[in-house]
């Protein structure tokens, strides 16, 4: 009961400037980690947005190439060979559970890293073309 009449009242409450906020104060939080990150505090770390876009784009291209290098045919032709040579289906169970559990596991790093990548590319182009620093 608590739950839901929480779960009301947050969503009920999200607004323009709210989500305005929490976006500004994410990219700010990011910029601190990265000013900590550079002692020089060189010319780059200045505009926050380029660098986010840059952040993006690396995560994006990381995720991308992650998620179409999993062969889902490998996988399952594997999982029919180690079916057909088990010799008994709790063994062969075993053995797929293992194969499928690794195909999860690096599926879900790729999309995590798209999801990444395609939020800071869109919020630091956004803010660009409003031409605001952040």
């Amino acid at each position: 009961m608590a739950i839901s009449k929480r779960s009301k009242t947050i969503s009920g409450n999200v607004s323009k400037s709210s989500f305005r906020k929490s976006t500004e104060l994410l990219l700010e939080n990011a910029y601190k980690i990265f000013s900590i990150l550079d002692p020089l505090n060189n010319d780059i770390m200045k505009n926050k947005s380029q660098v986010l876009l840059i952040i993006g784009i690396i995560a994006l291209v990381i995720g991308s190439y992650l998620y179409f290098q999993v062969d889902t045919d490998a996988v399952n032709q594997k999982n029919i060979e180690i079916a057909t040579t088990a010799t008994s289906a709790e063994e062969a169970a075993k053995q797929i559970s293992a194969n499928n559990k690794s195909e999860v596991g690096d599926n879900s790093i790729a999309l995590f890293l798209l999801g990444l990548g395609g939020v800071l590319t869109l919020v630091s182009i956004i803010n660009m073309v409003k031409k605001k620093p952040i």
